[in-house]
């Protein structure tokens, strides 16, 4: 494969098209944050970086190409986010000064072991391998092998939220044997969720992101350890000094156990502490082994030492009841997943075509005998081939020597479309079939679509619309294969104006764009139940605005990249107030 034909979306073979046929991807598309490494950024000489396939508080995962061995791998970035940041279009990381840079190398060397010893369960089925490991622009690097599949998170919405007994045990117990070997050797991962266990296309179960995973670095470095899941994380995770160990995983294992069966994330861990109930399973109507349900409830006890303390002993109480153990997931259970992302609309490509419906024609008005003449309205008809000065080539009814009745007309190297014509003019509907499987069925002027129209692509994607030479203009609906949508305003083949995007996770934003990217004044309404009304740049906060919390809790000021940053007041749901400065999310005085 020519390299400048890699989609940086997918990773496939998009020949010479601008917008990947296969995923929508466009060439030359900017990072999505200013903290991303530029699309197309080269690391060790060898890996070609595409698009972000996920970031999160300590780091960023890319798309990868391995330049050397052709093969589509994932690459995990090193970037702290309360440590370090790096500006737009840069390759270097940029580290704060003080402390942040002490912890920042600590942070890094710990990155690099954890890369180290989990190269060592390159054979371990259930965890994702690491490949290569490395040092480049002032942080770290791991290299992964790339799979195919989805996220439980994501399976479970495909499923309704819930899943029996048996399904949720065969898909946890590869997990805790996963964790069961980490635990041996050192490790914690201490970021379990939904979110974090893939299921491949061929129905195996893989633990990701050990992100989280630290080995004990001592007081001062557990405090910079702390992620958090509300509802995963156990309570010692809200505490710098909390007391770590399997019995923290296991906690999280059993809330996402909790979560399949029910399907309902268990009550935080601080809340239960404070007498929130967690209900038992079987009394929210869950079919659930009574041994099993009481391991369970074993797991997610609230103090660490109430739990089991290894996860042998959870599995071997979880299937005490005489459930036979967990064998595969059965071969249909996860279909091949991308990442949600907005997907342009689709295009043609480049590749030639036969047109064997015009052939079929031409066939037809030879046996007629040369053309096949016939009169209507005292006016000389014929059927024939005709030629447009743009290269494309007609076959159907002629009236006065151009195209006038229903007809087929090849586009060079790109398709075919039929439908009526008027003195040699497009009219009504016509259907275009795209030498690369899209196909268009509206209204159309001199081989583009222009007016209202419809275009779907091989991949599932359709725009529904206006069209004007051939791009998207005026009102639109683009719906991709991944369920986000898009409604609203387009102009030269882009979203620009007032819109409504919905994500494929429900979260909605509704407001200004520019280009394609959610820029200028808008509102996210989240499924959380909180919401941002204000400012927007390049898809996230970014300005003046104001942000809603669920419990009535609100925060009004300033924000750069996403994070609460200059001057705001924050505003609990119980009058207090904190006004004055922030920085990243954190007040500073």
């Amino acid at each position: 494969m020519e390299i400048n034909h890699l989609c940086l979306g997918c990773m496939s073979d998009k020949g010479e098209n601008a917008i990947c046929p296969y995923c929508g991807w466009v060439e030359g598309s900017d990072p999505e944050s200013g903290q991303h490494l530029p699309v197309g950024t080269v690391l060790q000489k060898k890996y070609l970086l595409g698009r972000v396939l996920g970031q999160g508080g300590f780091g960023i995962t890319y798309l990868a190409w391995d330049l050397d061995l052709n093969i589509k791998l994932a690459i995990k970035e090193y970037l702290p986010r309360d440590f370090a940041t790096r500006t737009l279009g840069e390759t270097q990381v940029s580290i704060y000064p003080g402390d942040a840079t002490t912890y920042f190398a600590e942070g890094r060397e710990k990155f690099l072991e954890e890369a180290r010893t989990l190269a060592r369960f390159d054979d371990h089925p259930n965890i994702v391998s690491v490949r290569d490991f490395f040092r480049e622009n002032q942080t770290a690097y791991f290299v992964m092998t790339y799979i195919e599949g989805m996220t439980l998170k994501e399976y479970l919405k495909q499923q309704g939220n819930s899943l029996d007994f048996s399904t949720s045990l065969a898909i946890m117990m590869p997990v805790m044997d996963a964790l069961k070997e980490v635990h041996s050797i050192g490790i914690l991962h201490r970021d379990i969720s939904p979110d974090n266990i893939f299921l491949t296309d061929k129905g195996v179960v893989k633990l990701l992101d050990f992100g989280a995973a630290r080995q004990a670095l001592g007081e001062h470095s557990k405090s910079l350890s702390v992620i958090l899941k509300p509802g995963y994380a156990p309570e010692e995770q809200y505490r710098s000094k909390g007391n770590q160990g399997p019995w923290t995983d296991i906690y999280a294992v059993g809330a996402t156990f909790y979560r399949l069966i029910t399907g309902q994330v268990p009550p935080e861990a601080l809340d239960r502490m404070a007498g929130e109930e967690i209900v038992p399973p079987s009394r929210t109507g869950k079919e659930i082994p009574a041994d099993s349900e009481a391991a369970l409830m074993k797991a997610l006890a609230v103090q660490s030492g109430q739990r089991f303390q290894n996860m042998n002993e959870f599995q071997q109480a979880l299937t005490s009841s005489g459930q036979a153990d967990a064998g595969p997931l059965p071969v249909d259970t996860p279909r091949a997943y991308q990442a949600p992302r907005p997907e342009p609309a689709p295009v043609p490509d480049k590749t030639p075509s036969r047109l064997l419906l015009a052939g079929i024609i031409a066939l037809v008005l030879s046996l007629l005998g040369g053309g096949g003449w016939w009169f209507f309205s005292s006016q000389q008809v014929t059927s024939a081939s005709y030629s447009f000065d743009d290269g494309r080539r007609y076959t159907g009814s002629l009236k006065g020597g151009v195209p006038d009745g229903f007809g087929v007309c090849q586009v060079t190297s790109q398709g075919e479309y039929q439908g009526e014509w008027k003195a040699g003019q497009e009219v009504g509907k016509h259907t275009f079939a795209y030498s690369n499987g899209n196909q268009y069925v509206g209204e159309m002027k001199n081989g583009v679509p222009s007016g209202q129209g419809t275009m779907t692509s091989t991949n599932g994607t359709t725009f529904t619309g206006g069209w004007k030479e051939g791009k998207m203009e005026g009102q639109g609906t683009l719906t991709s294969v991944n369920k986000s949508k898009y409604e609203g305003q387009w102009k030269g083949g882009s979203q620009n104006g007032q819109g409504r995007y919905t994500f494929n996770d429900g979260n909605v934003y509704t407001g200004e764009f520019r280009d394609g990217v959610m820029s200028g004044k808008g509102t996210f309404n989240y499924i959380d139940g909180s919401s941002y009304t204000g400012d927007v740049v390049n898809g996230m906060r970014d300005g003046q605005g104001v942000y809603s919390w669920p419990n009535g809790d609100k925060y009004e000021g300033a924000f750069v990249n996403g994070y609460k940053n200059g001057r705001g007041r924050l505003t609990f749901a119980n009058g207090q107030v904190k006004e004055g400065l922030w920085t990243k999310d954190t007040f500073a005085g």
